[in-house]
């Protein structure tokens, strides 16, 4: 519409009261309007000078609709055209009714193309030479091979003169453009150490279990490695072996330094849209497992199930006492009443994290009170997700801290629960300390919306999801929502007496030894006073090592060894790991038993001193990970890594380092330090091969910031999107559609068309899955250009079966709506099947 501001604006509200959608344009002057009169008499003069010829072709004018003859070498014509209606539609169904099926249009961008597709529907091929967003060649010679492939005759000597043909290749191919990672091309400086790759990284090679027997100084393996065990060897080859393993294990390390394992930390970063989207909401039961004594602000729990009930579901409370039998009869029994009485139990959402324990015991009774919860639903023969809700236990960075760390070894226990198949596991999901209502609608969500994420943190600015990352040494900003860089103040463990405790006897004097090659000046090992005696000869005295009797947990005794030492070698540092014979056993009583631990309230009570003495609380990098073999200590690190940032925040040197089995050195220890996230990952293993043999786990999702994981990750969920375990698997065209379709409920349709208009989305934009594509996303906000919107509304028509307009993405607003749109349109065939 072109004319008086009045009257087109007029018009413009009556059409948005009818649900059209308008846009105004930015124009200097209403053409083709009444008000381009003034100037007409002033073009005519200049048009008057100009020379015109009769075409040598058929010409249809978007004056007129129709042919034209002679009249166009007159300047009236060309004149008339600057206030008169622009008669497109009558032109273009001239041109079809003349036999035209093919339009190529000649400007700067695909302006008219759309108009074409979207008029003549049927047996036509529009296409523009030239593309906004493409180069010109690209875009030109797109034009040119589609010409080709509609049957236009294209001379391909004159457009490619030095060309030839090829022959394509006989199997199915794709293209994908590969960024290279900045940091995959950092070279490393210095010598690499056997049994290490240039980068520092575990190298798959044979040799590496020989390395491995050496840096642990185990001639009985060495020698099975050699071949002379027992006594297929000869007396003068054992001795050999014992000879020469000292002297290569002193070489090793001194060789290892100056290859340090890679290092990496947790962060945080915004989870993707899920397949439901702002559309999701909670369909059947949901109960509210609440612990009889709530910590915090005890309205949350009104809150939160009027947050829930707003979502759609019938929320149900009950109430959970302390862990015990008869808890877990009386919670079992409530969830089968439910069922008896024909509640469609959907979910439960466990806020026995919040629970307020006496003493130093909350951790552990949050620990066994959840699992007693997962016992009693499974005894009540119940199979619905059950998700536990924390609060403060994480920090997703900046100046946000953890307030209740006793509550986040529910995250520790989680990444081992997520791998079970005895339990529904869905998660754990962190909310702030002060909790608004913003966050709690986000959590309903959340839990409303089907997402492969199994650890969450609701925040006012999002949902954030955990991931490990590189650490870069600098602190970062923006997008990864996580602080990453040196702390304020970092001390140094290098200048002093070390004292090495826990774990077991092994592992103590490993790591001694490592400290001690490292430049350690002088190493402690406490050995525990119930700690049984080693099996075997006793290990050689090493010179720089002192091995004492003390039990950590006493306070006293600690403060009692640091005073003995001389002032020239003060206690500057603890390395501490949990006692591994604590964690073996079923899963109930490790956790009661590591959990229960005493010694780190005197081992903390170190760092508070007017000296500080630095605490490094060890676990393997399996546990933080979640590995399934590392059992309760899995939990523990969820916990040691809370306290270790709770601790780390009021600048006390407390630090969870999780490595490799003999990746801590001296150096590992002063980078923790400088740590101001308190936590730091340490690991050569090959994350591309981990991640290959993790693909399916559920907490795969952990190892997506490391981009030699990730990139084994995607192709594994590629592979799985067209396989079987695909929403969309089996669907190539509108019967398949309809088939799949009508084998699922109403709840699993939307889904499904969801995710089949975020895969058109995604081909037509570009993007190489569809997790690029929210499914809450604006598709005005998603860079759609003319041209891209035909063709998805060509492309979702053929895999429907659909006659959908092209003004697809206009009529609205994001996938989930025109998901529910298809719905609509195809549940009429639906019944009928």
């Amino acid at each position: 519409m072109s004319g008086t501001e009045t009257e087109t604006e007029h018009i413009a509200t009556t059409l948005t009261t009818q649900g059209r959608r308008t846009k105004r344009l930015t124009v200097s002057h209403a053409f083709h309007s009444p008000l381009m009169q003034p100037i007409l008499n002033d073009f005519q003069n200049v048009v008057e000078k100009l020379s015109f010829h009769k075409p040598t072709i058929p010409f249809v004018s978007t004056l007129t609709g129709t042919t034209v003859g002679p009249e166009i070498a007159e300047p009236a014509y060309w004149v008339s055209h600057i206030p008169a209606t622009v008669r497109f539609t009558d032109a273009l169904q001239t041109l079809h009714q003349l036999g035209t099926r093919t339009f190529i249009e000649i400007g700067p961008d695909a302006t008219l193309t759309p108009l074409v597709e979207n008029t003549l529907t049927t047996d036509v091929a529009a296409m523009a030479a030239l593309r906004r967003d493409q180069t010109d060649t690209h875009a030109l010679m797109t034009t040119v091979g589609r010409l080709h492939l509609t049957g236009t005759p294209v001379d391909w000597t004159t457009v490619l003169p030095n060309a030839h043909p090829v022959q394509l290749p006989t199997y199915a191919f794709q293209h994908k453009r590969y960024w290279l990672d900045p940091e995959a091309l950092e070279e490393a400086d210095g010598p690499v150490a056997p049994g290490t790759s240039q980068e520092g990284t575990a190298a798959p090679d044979c040799d590496a279990p020989f390395w491995a027997a050496v840096a642990d100084e185990d001639p009985g393996s060495l020698a099975a490695l050699l071949g002379i065990e027992g006594e297929v060897g000869t007396a003068q080859e054992h001795a050999a072996v014992e000879a020469a393993l000292p002297v290569l294990a002193t070489w090793l390390r001194r060789r290892r330094p100056t290859a340090p394992a890679p290092h990496y930390r947790v962060g945080w970063t915004a989870a993707a849209g899920r397949p439901d989207g702002a559309a999701a909401r909670l369909r059947g039961t949901w109960l509210l497992a609440v612990p009889a004594r709530i910590g915090g602000d005890e309205a949350l729990v009104t809150r939160l199930a009027s947050a829930l009930g707003a979502v759609g579901a019938d929320v149900r409370l009950v109430t959970v006492g302390a862990p015990g039998a008869d808890s877990e009869d009386a919670l079992a029994a409530e969830a089968s009443s439910l069922v008896t009485e024909g509640a469609d139990l959907a979910g439960v959402l466990s806020l026995l994290g919040l629970g307020q324990a006496d003493g130093s015991g909350a951790a552990r009774e949050v620990a066994v009170g959840t699992l007693a919860l997962l016992r009693a639903l499974s005894g009540a023969g119940t199979s619905v997700p059950v998700w536990s809700l924390t609060s403060g236990a994480v920090s997703t960075g900046g100046s946000e801290r953890v307030t209740a760390s006793d509550q986040a070894v529910l995250w520790g226990l989680g990444r081992l629960l997520a791998e079970s198949t005895e339990v529904c596991w869905a998660g754990v999901i962190d909310v702030p300390a002060r909790c608004g209502d913003r966050v709690l609608r986000r959590l309903a969500e959340v839990l409303a919306a089907p997402v492969e994420e199994t650890e969450l943190a609701v925040r006012d600015a999002g949902v954030f999801t955990r991931r490990l990352m590189k650490a870069t040494g600098l602190r970062a900003t923006g997008a990864a929502h996580e602080t990453d860089g040196p702390a304020r103040t970092a001390a140094s463990a290098s200048r002093g007496t070390l004292l090495v405790s826990g774990g077991i006897g092994t592992w103590r004097d490993r790591v001694a030894r490592r400290l001690l090659a490292s430049g350690a000046p002088h190493v402690l090992v406490a050995n525990a006073p119930d700690e049984p005696e080693p099996a075997g000869a006793p290990e050689p005295a090493v010179d720089g090592i002192t091995h004492i009797m003390c039990d950590v947990s006493d306070g006293q005794a600690l403060a009692h060894i640091a005073a003995s030492l001389p002032d020239g070698r003060p206690l500057t540092g603890v390395v501490h790991a949990p006692r591994v014979a604590a964690a073996d056993g079923p899963l109930d009583k490790a956790l009661n038993e590591i959990l229960g631990a005493t010694e780190l309230p005197a081992l903390t009570g170190l760092s508070g001193t007017v000296d500080p003495v630095a605490l490094f609380l060890a676990v393997d990098a399996d546990a933080l990970i979640g590995a399934p073999d590392t059992g309760a200590v899995a939990a523990l690190a969820g916990w040691w890594e809370a306290m270790a940032r709770e601790r780390a925040a009021d600048r006390a040197p407390v630090r969870l380092i999780a490595a490799d089995p003999d990746g801590l050195d001296l150096a590992v220890l002063d980078l923790a330090l400088e740590r101001a996230d308190a936590l730091l990952v340490v690991s050569g293993r090959d994350w591309a091969q981990y991640a290959g043999t993790h693909s399916h786990s559920r907490g795969r999702r952990l190892l997506e910031g490391i981009p030699e994981a990730r990139a084994v990750l995607a192709a594994a969920v590629s592979a799985g999107e067209s396989g079987e375990h695909g929403l969309l698997s089996g669907i190539d065209g509108p019967e398949s559609l309809r088939r799949v379709l009508a084998a699922r409920d109403a709840d699993q349709r939307l889904e499904t068309l969801v995710e089949l208009v975020r895969g058109q989305v995604g081909v037509v934009l570009g993007h190489t899955s569809a997790d690029a594509v929210s499914a809450d996303s604006d598709f005005m906000d998603l860079g759609f250009a003319s041209l891209t919107a035909v063709e998805f509304g060509h492309r979702l028509s053929a895999v429907t079966g659909l006659e959908l307009p092209t003004t697809l993405i206009y009529d609205h607003l994001d996938p989930v709506e025109l998901a529910t749109h298809l719905a609509d349109e195809l549940a009429p065939e639906l019944a009928a099947s």
